[in-house]
C-alpha cells in the first residue's frame, strides 16, 4: 500500500510539473491598449489641430496592423523569423488597406527606454516643424491621412516598442 502512494505522489508530481512547462515558448501576450498608447495618439492628434489638419480617427483595423507589427519585430528580435520572412512579412502588413485608405506611414521606435519621448506632443511638434517627408513625419503633416492605430508593448526581452500606422 505505501509503495502505490509513494508511485502515485510521484506520478502526480511529475504531471505537475509537465503541467507547469506547458506554457513555456511562444511570444508572451502583452495588453495591447495602454494608456501610454492613448497618450501617443492623443498627442499627435493635437498636434495635427493645431496646425490645422484633421485629427486621426483611431481604426480598430489599424491598430490591429500595428499589433501584427509589433509581434513581428519581436519575433525578429528574438530570431523566431528569418530576415527573409520578416522583410516578407512587414511587406504585406505595410500592404494593407483600412476603409479604402493605404498606408501613410509607421513609425517604430526600439529603445531600452520606456518610450518617453514618443509620448510627448513636444517630440511630434518638432517633427512637423522639419518638414521632411520620411515616414515619421507623413504621420503628423500628411492632410489626408484619416485614420490611425497605434500600439505601445513592452516585448519580451525588455525593449518598448511603439508602432504607429497611418492611413
Amino acid at each position: 500500500m505505501k509503495c502505490i502512494k509513494k508511485l502515485v505522489a510521484l506520478t502526480l508530481a511529475a504531471v505537475l510539473a509537465l503541467t507547469m512547462l506547458t506554457a513555456c515558448g511562444g511570444t508572451p501576450s502583452v495588453q495591447d491598449t495602454t494608456e501610454a498608447t492613448k497618450q501617443v495618439v492623443d498627442n499627435i492628434n493635437a498636434v495635427r489641430t493645431e496646425n490645422g489638419l484633421s485629427a486621426l480617427e483611431v481604426n480598430t483595423d489599424a491598430t490591429d496592423v500595428a499589433s501584427k507589427i509589433v509581434a513581428l519585430q519581436e519575433k525578429r528580435d528574438l530570431k523566431l523569423v528569418s530576415d527573409e520572412g520578416y522583410t516578407t512579412e512587414m511587406k504585406t502588413l505595410t500592404s494593407l488597406q483600412v476603409g479604402g485608405k493605404g498606408r501613410v506611414g509607421f513609425y517604430t521606435l526600439v529603445s531600452t527606454s520606456s518610450g518617453e519621448k514618443t509620448l510627448t506632443k513636444e517630440y511630434w511638434q518638432k517633427l512637423y516643424d522639419s518638414d521632411k517627408m520620411n515616414s515619421i513625419c507623413r504621420i503628423v503633416t500628411y492632410a489626408d491621412a484619416a485614420y490611425i492605430g497605434a500600439v505601445m508593448k513592452q516585448i519580451s526581452n525588455g525593449k518598448f516598442i511603439t508602432v504607429i500606422v497611418t492611413y
